[in-house]
This record gives C-alpha cells, sequence and structure tokens, in this order.
C-alpha cells in the first residue's frame, strides 16, 4: 500500500458456475470457495493485515428448494450475502429464517420459491 501511495485497497474475484439449472453440482463448489478463501485468510494473518480486513461474499439470487425436472434449481428471490473480518463481531444473522420450509408455509409460492 506505501508503494501506491494508498490507505485501502479492494480486490474483486469471482467464481461462476452457481447457476445450477441442469443438476446439482453445489456440493463440489462450496469446497472450492472454502479452500481459497482459507488460504487468502492465511496469507492476511501471515502479513498482520487479518484485523484491518473485509471480506464479502454475494449472489444476486437465490435458489429454489426444490428441484426442476433435468434435477437442477432454478432462480429464486433473495441474494445470499455474508461477511468475514478478523476485526468482525462475528455470529450474528440479520432476518429471521423462516419457520416452515414446506408448501404449507405462507411464504411458500409455488415450486420452492419462497416470498422472501
Amino acid at each position: 500500500r506505501s508503494l501506491r501511495k494508498v490507505d485501502r485497497e479492494i480486490f474483486v474475484a469471482q467464481h461462476g458456475g452457481f447457476d445450477m439449472h441442469g443438476g446439482d453440482t453445489l456440493s463440489a463448489k462450496f469446497p472450492e470457495v472454502n479452500a481459497a478463501l482459507g488460504t487468502f485468510i492465511n496469507e492476511l494473518k501471515n502479513q498482520g493485515l487479518w484485523d484491518d480486513t473485509l471480506i464479502v461474499l454475494g449472489s444476486e439470487f437465490g435458489r429454489s428448494i426444490t428441484q426442476n425436472s433435468s434435477g437442477g434449481t432454478d432462480h429464486g428471490w433473495a441474494g445470499n450475502y455474508a461477511i468475514i473480518g478478523g476485526g468482525l463481531d462475528g455470529g450474528k444473522i440479520l432476518g429471521l429464517y423462516p419457520d416452515d420450509l414446506t408448501e404449507n408455509s405462507d411464504l411458500w409460492v409455488r415450486r420452492g420459491r419462497m416470498i422472501p
């Protein structure tokens, strides 16, 4: 940072392939993301930067709860976001998780789509 004469840096990384219309490969994607985050976080800790770093994870859409005819899932409402950082007082969730994820729920629209 001192060489570039900046106080803050922003880096953007993308990892695609989470659009699971044609089958469920989600279980293979999470370990990839977890390994990349683990490596990055360890390096931040080694450089003494972890407590001054904020990582934001986001998705622009949610997924339906039930499968489609191809064994995958379709777009649902809500994005998914998480923040990670050494200086955060974590362990908190914003909002409430639905008590009922079945077709009997007042939030159920159709085919596994829930009103956020």
